[in-house]
Parts: C-alpha cells; structure tokens; sequence
C-alpha cells in the first residue's frame, strides 16, 4: 500500500469518527426532545383525565339537580290542587266553606 493511499484511508476514517460522533450527538438530542415530549403528554393526559373527572362529576351533580327539580315541581304541583281539585293559583287560594262542600256533595 502506498503511502498516499494510507493517508486517504485515515482521512476517510478520521471522516467517518467525526460523522459517527455528530450523529451520537443528534442522536442524544433527539433522544432528550423525545423524554421532554412524553414527559409534557404524561402532563397532559393527567390535566385531561382530572378535567373528565370534574366533568363527569358535574353531570352527575346536574342529574341530581334536575330529578330533585322534578321532584319539587311536582310535589308542589300535587300541593296546589285543593281538596275537591280545585287548583289555586299564586294569588289567589279558594278554601272551600261548609256550606261549597255541602253543594258540591248535592251536585
């Protein structure tokens, strides 16, 4: 082998290391960037999962709130039919007398 042929083999090799610790290089980086993205999405579906929670939460509080809405809305309802169904309105409560039950018993 000559002499300027072992020269160009160095070169090429000393080449190569270069390149081959550029790419470690890169290669760490890139290895950092992907840590630091799953360490944001771990963040992330955390954030995500707690806000499901207070999301389903919420409905489940809204449904209680609305059945007991119901419920008000009817017993108060069933409560403002008068003995004899007769319906009071909020201004006015008819009390049936003796005397309106006794005609009502002849009708």
């Amino acid at each position: 082998m000559s002499s300027f042929q072992c020269e160009e083999d160095r070169k090429n090799s000393d080449r190569l290391t270069e390149l081959c610790d550029k790419l470690q290089v890169k290669l760490k980086i890139y290895k950092r960037q992907v840590e630091e993205a799953e360490e944001v999405a771990a963040v992330n579906l955390g954030k995500y999962r707690q806000l499901m929670s207070q999301v389903d939460d919420a409905n489940e509080r809204a449904d209680i709130a609305e059945n007991s809405l119901a419920k008000l809305r009817s017993k108060n309802r069933a409560s403002t039919i008068g003995p004899l169904g007769l319906s009071a309105s909020a201004s006015f409560v008819h009390v049936a007398s003796a005397s309106d039950v006794a005609a009502l018993q002849q009708q």
